[in-house]
């Protein structure tokens, strides 16, 4: 495979498109039957059927012309709505989330992926927990990330520096 991904012979695989009403999304089409669907899904447009587009390889290879059908159809649809038809058709294929879109999800908020958390220079703001969760384990965001030098004194303490030492470091601006 070469970085030009308009070479890329597996392109057709994974594509990045742009929707008329809200977002960009992502369909990965990596098996026969997933090509299937969405066709299906976008009413089994006549082009489908050209010889041009029969296999992944020759989809590949004629990516450009593909790739302006495509976006012609994504156009006219809502990330919302392509997500939840190819969900229901089990078609790979996910929204491209803005930040924006990951801290207002209704899904990230029930499962308590942000914690509120009151840093004393930056103020309160929501913090990314773990992405993952486990039954037997729970995991907290307790603190906020350390200030510059907050912890200085622990960590050169147990170098076994001495507590003058680090003041004159301090005090001579080395840290």
């Amino acid at each position: 495979m070469t970085k030009d991904n308009s070479k890329n012979k597996l392109r057709s695989q994974g594509w990045f498109g742009k929707t008329g009403k809200d977002g960009f999304i992502y369909l990965c089409c990596v098996e026969e039957h997933h090509w299937k669907g969405f066709m299906e899904m976008m009413g089994n447009p006549e082009w489908a059927e050209e010889p041009i587009f029969a296999t992944r390889m020759q989809r590949a290879e004629n990516w450009d012309a593909l790739k302006l059908l495509l976006e012609d159809w994504v156009r006219e649809q809502s990330v919302d709505e392509l997500y939840h038809k190819a969900q229901a058709r089990r078609i790979p294929f996910a929204p491209v989330s803005t930040m924006g879109d990951v801290l207002n999800s209704e899904h990230m908020k029930a499962r308590g992926f942000f914690a509120e958390i009151a840093h004393p220079v930056a103020g309160t703001f929501p913090y990314p927990t773990a992405p993952y969760q486990f039954s037997a384990m729970q995991w907290t965001l307790r603190r906020p990330a350390p200030c510059l030098g907050q912890h200085n004194a622990e960590v050169f303490g147990e170098l076994g520096v001495e507590a003058k030492e680090i003041e004159e470091l301090k005090q001579n601006g080395i840290i």
